[in-house]
């Protein structure tokens, strides 16, 4: 896996490193096509060789694989987790599973492929694909019961609670600090009789 983002950047580093190996930068190009794919994630470009080319040469350790064993403890981890964002749960999967990930790009692409995101009123989790359940034997996590949705008379309780809260804080602010002499005499004019 290379993080060059782009074919001519790692065509480049190719014809530096590997020179007697190809004799034209068509050919490295070429080469590059044929051995490897372009992946795009957010915010990160890399490339990654054929899974085909790296069993017929038996280079098994680069294939990334996760053991059943592991992706059933990450698929019960993740399923149904709560965390709203894929970064959060990536960053959750390497540091409880650091020995599984090679790669933050390859704890990202796991996810990707295991679980989807579900989104109800208010809560947002993640479900790990029935079929992959199935597969690793993980029955009991099908019948476990999905996150409720937050109730809709406490979406719109919050609603009305928050412009109350923004307006006791703006009225904080138009309060104006003055010396308390200065207050003494204002007090004191407008406790005076009108004289008509």
């Amino acid at each position: 896996m290379n993080e060059l983002n782009s074919r001519d950047k790692l065509v480049e580093e190719l014809l530096m490193k590997f020179s007697n190996v190809f004799p034209s930068r068509a050919h490295a190009h070429r080469t590059i096509l044929s051995i490897a794919d372009k992946k795009k994630f957010p915010g990160k470009v890399f490339w990654e060789v054929k899974q085909e080319l790296l069993l017929r040469l038996g280079l098994h350790e680069l294939l990334n694989k996760i053991q059943d064993e592991d992706l059933a403890n990450i698929a019960s981890f993740v399923h149904l987790n709560e965390l709203n964002s894929r970064d959060k749960l990536v960053e959750e999967l390497l540091m409880k599973f650091s020995n599984a990930f090679p790669s933050h790009a390859h704890a990202h692409r796991t996810i990707l492929s295991i679980a989807d995101v579900k989104k109800l009123p208010g809560k947002i989790f993640w479900e790990v694909k029935q079929e992959l359940l199935l597969r690793l034997g993980l029955h009991e996590l099908l019948n476990k019961p999905v996150p409720k949705p937050i109730a809709s008379s406490n979406l719109v309780e919050k609603k009305t609670e928050s412009p109350k809260t923004k307006k006791i804080a703006s009225d904080k602010k138009k309060h104006l600090l003055v010396s308390k002499a200065s207050a003494e005499l204002f007090a004191q004019f407008l406790n005076k009789p009108k004289v008509s």
